[in-house]
């Protein structure tokens, strides 16, 4: 769990949420959210790089119009 943001991840990617109640405002939490959002954003990215690699024939198409 990261630190500083020990609140229920969220449901689609598991960044990191404060629980207000406990959470010290120190920046850790904030910098943890945002590592999160990093690597899940990287994740699409390379999901998406890896699915349009393996079809040239969309790229043609898209490229003639």
């Amino acid at each position: 769990m990261a630190t500083d943001a020990t609140g229920t991840p969220t449901t689609n990617y598991a960044i990191p949420k404060f629980n207000t109640a406990v959470d010290a405002p120190s920046g850790r939490g904030s910098n943890a959210q945002m590592d999160a959002i990093d690597t899940a954003l990287d994740t699409v990215e390379t999901t998406l790089t890896a699915s349009m690699a393996s079809l040239p024939s969309l790229a043609l198409v898209i490229a003639l119009g």
